[in-house]
């Protein structure tokens, strides 16, 4: 938390979590304006915000900061507006949501890996959920089975490519594995029959394999 004067961008005042956030001392702070904090490249657009009508409370959302020894992090920001000694200033809370952002990404480019893999590989590849609804169908899975991605979305493996003989024992090793953990087919490749869109059988080789998330 830190309190700034809206004129001159000065720090006026700042708490023990600023410090130790950011590893300037109290005195450096004091010292200091808004834009020590900022990186070059948001320099302008903070000028431009704090110069810009601001309701007496405001949520500024995420932003970029510098910390003495030049890491960046990224904070949340909201501000009240205050008077202080006569002074035009706002009283500004910082949360640092760094990891979380970074978790975010690093969340992103694992879809976007795993979208690419589903999308070019050659081989079908059908994920379900623990309740044995379809999440992902690859295009490969699409000109094998015959049914759009869009379609099976939600629907049930067992439905659509699964032949009625062997539904019952489908859903028993799903309702097994969900209790126990265990499976016998887990990490195995087999051969059984499937259907296309058309009801036409054929057969296929399978592996399953359980992805946490």
């Amino acid at each position: 938390m830190w309190v700034f004067d809206l004129a001159t961008l000065r720090f006026l005042l700042v708490n023990q979590a600023a410090i130790a956030t950011y590893g300037f001392s109290r005195e450096e702070f004091l010292s200091m304006t808004l834009q020590g904090i900022r990186p070059e490249n948001e320099r302008a657009a903070l000028k431009h915000y704090v110069e810009s009508p601001r309701p007496e409370f405001s949520s500024a959302g995420i932003w970029h900061h510098r910390t003495k020894d030049g890491r960046s992090i990224t904070v949340d920001i909201v501000s009240h507006a205050l008077d202080w000694h006569g002074r035009q200033a706002r009283l500004v809370m910082v949360r640092d949501v760094t990891e979380r952002e970074q978790a975010m990404m690093a969340l992103q480019e694992s879809e976007s890996n795993k979208s690419a893999i589903l999308k070019n590989a050659l081989d079908c590849i059908i994920s379900m959920n623990s309740r044995g609804e379809i999440t992902d169908f690859n295009p490969a899975a699409e000109a094998t089975f015959g049914w759009t991605r869009e379609y099976v979305l939600g629907k049930t493996a067992a439905d659509l490519i699964i032949p009625p003989e062997q539904r019952e024992a489908h859903q028993m090793g799903l309702k097994r594995y969900l209790e126990t953990g265990e499976s016998r087919l887990l990490g195995r490749r087999i051969e059984i029959d499937a259907l296309r869109i058309d009801g036409a059988r054929f057969p296929i080789e399978l592996s399953l394999y359980s992805v946490e998330q």
